[in-house]
């Protein structure tokens, strides 16, 4: 399983600044002269966590270093992982 990158939509959730939140809105940046060749977005957050539940905070997506679009499931950034070895006992 991974981590989702790409922008998120409205109502999915999302993990910026080790926090989960619910995107509230999202705003694509005017491209022109002198800014990014690639577009920006603004994106509105409100935490789900429960120390700070409600709290709000906007984001330019690409820009923050550690964001990721949670999957449907919840996880985010979760690694499949190796079965567990048996272990060998000695007789």
């Amino acid at each position: 399983m991974q981590a989702l990158r790409s922008v998120p939509e409205q109502g999915q959730l999302a993990v910026v600044r080790q926090r989960r939140y619910v995107v509230t809105d999202v705003r694509q940046g005017a491209n022109g002269a002198g800014l990014a060749e690639r577009p920006q977005h603004l994106v509105s957050l409100t935490s789900i966590e429960d120390d700070a539940l409600g709290e709000e905070l906007q984001v330019i997506w690409e820009i923050e270093t550690r964001r990721a679009r949670l999957r449907e499931d919840g996880v985010a950034g979760a690694q499949r992982l190796r079965p567990a070895r048996p272990s060998r006992s000695v007789p």
